[in-house]
C-alpha cells in the first residue's frame, strides 16, 4: 500500500512498517563493525529502522552508551542485534548481561541470530518478559524461517539470500527466489536482505 510522505514522495507501507513504526520498508543491517549510533539514528531519520549491534559494542556497558548516543540524536524507532556467536568465538554462551542492558533500556525491537534453538528459545522469553515487543530472527534458509516462525516465538523473520553476503551458511540461492519460497510457508511478516540495489525493486 502506497502513502504520501509529503513534498511529493510517496512511502510503501507493509506489516513490517506498520510492526516497527517505520516510513520506508527498510532495515539496517545488524553489522559487527559498523552497526554505531551515528549509523543507527541516520537510518532511522530517514524514515529506516536503525540498528545497533551488541558485537560492535563489545561489552554490556558500551551497549548501554550506544544507546543513550543514539537517542541523543534521533527520536525515531531503533533496534538491537544480538547474534550469539557462542564460547567457539571467544563469546560467552548466553549473553544475559547484553539481555539485561537491553531490558533496562526498554528497546522494543530486538533482531537474533545464531545458536540453538533451546538457547534461542530461552533468549527470546527473557526479552518479551523484559518488554521487547518486536522480536526479528536473522535466518539463511526459508527451512529455517519455518522453524523459527513455529518454534521459537519470533514476530519478524530476516531472511538473508547468497546474493546478502556477512553470515555464514548461506546457501546459494538468491533472495527473489528465496522471497518466493518463504512467501509460500511464512504467515509471519518477513524481510528480505541481498540482491537490492534500487528503490525500484522494492515495488
Amino acid at each position: 500500500r502506497w502513502c504520501s510522505c509529503g513534498g511529493g514522495s510517496m512511502a510503501i507501507q507493509t506489516a513490517a512498517t506498520a510492526m516497527l513504526g517505520i516510513e520506508h520498508p527498510i532495515v539496517c543491517g545488524g553489522m559487527t563493525a559498523t552497526g554505531s549510533a551515528e549509523l543507527a539514528a541516520g537510518v532511522s531519520e530517514a524514515g529506516g529502522l536503525g540498528m545497533l549491534t551488541c558485537l560492535h559494542c563489545r561489552t554490556p556497558a558500551n551497549l548501554h552508551a550506544e544507546i543513550a548516543r543514539c537517542r541523543s540524536m534521533t527520536k525515531k524507532p531503533f533496534g538491537v542485534n544480538l547474534t550469539i556467536m557462542g564460547e567457539k568465538r571467544g563469546e560467552p554462551e548466553y549473553p544475559d548481561e547484553f539481555v539485561q542492558v537491553i531490558t533496562a533500556n526498554h528497546i522494543r525491537i530486538v533482531e537474533t541470530c545464531g545458536a540453538s534453538h533451546p538457547l534461542m528459545i530461552k533468549l527470546h522469553a527473557q526479552l518479551k518478559r523484559g518488554g521487547v515487543e518486536v522480536i526479528i530472527h536473522k535466518c539463511v534458509k526459508v527451512s529455517q524461517a519455518k522453524r523459527a516462525q513455529e518454534k521459537l516465538g519470533v514476530d519478524m523473520i530476516s531472511l538473508m539470500g547468497y546474493d546478502s553476503g556477512g553470515l555464514p551458511g548461506e546457501g546459494d540461492m538468491g533472495i527473489f527466489v528465496q522471497a518466493a519460497l518463504a512467501q509460500k510457508v511464512l504467515k509471519i511478516p518477513f524481510l528480505l536482505s541481498g540482491g537490492v540495489g534500487t528503490g525500484q525493486q522494492l515495488t
